[in-house]
């Protein structure tokens, strides 16, 4: 409901489109969903509902129209294997619609996966907080990856995302591979 209403009330708003918002450029973490659709596979992937794995989290970088999703996950309650997908992000011509279509990956261990068959993600864009920490989105029912619902995310700081990669012993470029 609260992201309803933040619909509701941005849609009046004078900020700039996604499109024409810099603020949009750098690493965020997902921090919410309602999406059904994305709960229900266990992140991005769907490899966070194998046996004894759980997503850990979601990062999103984006940069100059190339965008980069890292999906950590625990294999008995250990962030140990990170998934990497690569692509590009555009938007519709008013800039209310953000499309992210990822055509590369490292998936389960395999650099450059030949069974990624490639994955696309529309958002309508809600709003980012005036001081750019939070973004939220919105996902269709039919748009694809995460349809339905609300997505939530954190701006995260310049370094925050690798600190935490490596951290956790996991690579910063590419996803986990033997």
């Amino acid at each position: 409901a609260a992201c309803a209403r933040l619909e509701q009330v941005t849609a009046l708003s004078p900020a700039p489109s996604l499109r024409e918002d810099p603020r949009l450029e750098g690493a965020w973490e997902q921090v919410g969903c309602t999406s059904a659709d994305f709960n229900t596979r266990k992140g991005l992937t769907g490899l966070g509902g194998a046996p004894f794995t759980s997503p850990a989290a979601l990062f999103y970088c984006y940069d100059g129209g190339a965008v980069c999703a890292k999906e950590v996950l625990r294999l008995f309650g250990r962030p140990v294997l990170l998934n990497e997908l690569r692509g590009e992000y555009g938007f519709s011509p008013d800039g209310a619609l953000m499309q992210e279509r990822f055509g590369d990956a490292d998936l389960g261990g395999q650099r450059s996966s030949k069974e990624f068959a490639g994955a696309t993600a529309t958002t309508r864009h809600v709003c980012i907080t005036a001081d750019g920490a939070v973004r939220v989105a919105k996902v269709d029912a039919a748009a694809g990856v995460g349809a339905g619902g609300y997505l939530v995310y954190k701006r995260l700081a310049a370094g925050e995302m690798e600190a935490w990669l490596e951290s956790k012993r996991l690579p910063l470029v590419g996803g986990t591979v033997p």
